[in-house]
């Protein structure tokens, strides 16, 4: 078993990480710059900007033909959308009233009939 469990989650979040190795063994001369732009935050906020770059001298070289650019934005997509997933699901969870009630427990919070904290 993995140290991060095996879960829907977990599994997707490896795949995509074997996605991005796979792609960073077949270029390895790639560097990609990814930047937000407009107000929200989603996979169609980013702008991509791609380099190569030859890996002995340093300098910057043409693209390779086979480099296919649509492949590394939907890789980069199904990350965002993983991330903001998990972002949902803790928000849920903090504004949950289960996590709540753990917190006022944990912090032996009581309260009044009033509903008034006691100290």
């Amino acid at each position: 078993a993995s140290e991060w469990g095996e879960c829907d989650s977990t599994t997707e979040i490896k795949q995509i990480a074997e996605k991005f190795a796979e792609l960073a063994n077949k270029f390895p001369e790639l560097q990609a710059k990814i930047s937000h732009r407009g107000r929200y935050f989603h996979e169609y906020s980013v702008d991509y900007d791609f380099y190569f770059f030859d890996t002995e001298t340093g300098e910057e070289k043409n693209w390779p033909e086979n480099f296919q650019e649509k492949e590394f934005k939907e890789t980069c997509a199904k990350l965002f959308r993983w991330i903001y997933r998990q972002l949902e699901k803790e928000y849920e969870y903090q504004n949950s009233a289960e996590c709540i009630d753990e917190l006022l427990v944990i912090n032996n919070y009581t309260f009044t009939e009033q509903g008034k904290r006691e100290d």
